[in-house]
């Protein structure tokens, strides 16, 4: 059976991100893959709200989501270039902390 094109998707350039592009390591996947699995959430968020906001807080949450639950911002920000970079560092950085 053939897959059927809209007109709109051919031809139609995705748009690059605006966080900047980081390739991370084996290791730092494995690490992430980790932090899945072992409910700690790690994430990026703006350090000031607006369209574009030029630097973001590292968010972690550990254990199962939980409604109203605490949310640890790191007390560094970051240009939104290196989020991703630091992102993986601090999924090592749990990996290394709880993984035996």
């Amino acid at each position: 059976m053939a897959v059927a094109f809209r007109k709109m998707d051919v031809g139609r350039k995705r748009r690059k991100s605006v966080m900047g592009t980081y390739f991370p390591t084996a290791e730092e996947m494995k690490a992430d893959e980790f932090c899945i699995k072992n409910n700690i959430r790690i994430s990026y968020s703006p350090e000031t709200t607006g369209p574009s906001p030029k630097n973001w807080h590292i968010s972690i949450v550990i254990g199962e989501y939980k409604k109203g639950e605490k949310i640890n911002i790191s007390p560094d920000s970051y240009p939104k270039n290196k989020c991703h970079e630091m992102m993986y560092k601090t999924c090592l950085y749990y990996y290394e902390k709880y993984r035996d």
